[in-house]
């Protein structure tokens, strides 16, 4: 099992899911406290698996990315999460596994 937890790959994905993404950003993405993915981002600096750079042209603002082994270990963390809902869903038909992937793209998509 990997080393992160749920919530460390979901913020570890958000950092991932733009170019050059700043704490402000991975923040409102999860829609959480600056505060709380500031630190959040900051236990996964110290742990060698997310890496700040200075934004060019901006005093304050850096960009986040994964290193190597950030990397390395998200995608650890994605393969046991999708065996996990493999595993869970073995049992349905296509047509079962079909509707709740739609549900769940319905239930992802509305606004909180």
């Amino acid at each position: 099992m990997p080393e992160i937890t749920f919530a460390e790959a979901t913020l570890m994905s958000a950092v991932t899911a733009r170019p050059h993404p700043t704490a402000v950003d991975v923040a409102a993405d999860l829609q959480i406290d600056k505060s709380t993915a500031s630190r959040q981002i900051a236990v996964l600096e110290q742990r060698g698996l997310i890496e700040r750079e200075a934004a060019p042209g901006e005093r304050r603002a850096q960009w986040l990315r994964l290193t190597p082994e950030g990397r390395h270990i998200l995608q650890q963390s994605d393969t046991v999460r999708i065996e996990a809902i493999r595993d869970r869903v073995g049992d349905w038909t296509d047509a079962e596994v079909t509707q709740f992937a739609e549900l769940l793209r319905r239930f992802n998509s509305r606004p909180s």
